[in-house]
């Protein structure tokens, strides 16, 4: 099993990135296209990079990469103080994944 880290390559991001390597737990991040990320994280042996837009992700997508996901943290930021969009997927009957940008 691993945990799932939206917003990774942010301030908080990288803070819990970095304390969850630590306690040697598998870490699937899902990092966009230009954002920066330091080499010891991307070629940590716990680091699973998926490099994608989150918002552009199917249900389909979003049902595999949760697969053996234990737990999501978000740690995604908008600056605007207002969300342009948002966008809930029903995974399953009870499961449901939204992000608000």
């Amino acid at each position: 099993m691993s945990v799932l880290i939206l917003g990774a390559s942010g301030a908080t991001g990288k803070l819990l990135l970095s304390f969850l390597v630590l306690q040697n737990i598998k870490v699937k991040i899902i990092l966009r296209k230009g954002a920066f990320l330091e080499d010891d994280f991307i070629k940590h042996e716990n680091v699973e990079i998926i490099r994608t837009n989150v918002y552009d992700l199917s249900k389909e997508d979003i049902s595999l990469i949760l697969s053996d996901v234990k737990s999501v943290f978000s740690c995604l930021v908008n600056f605007s103080l207002e969300y342009s969009s948002f966008k809930t997927i029903a995974l399953s009957e009870n499961t449901y994944f939204s992000i608000a940008w």
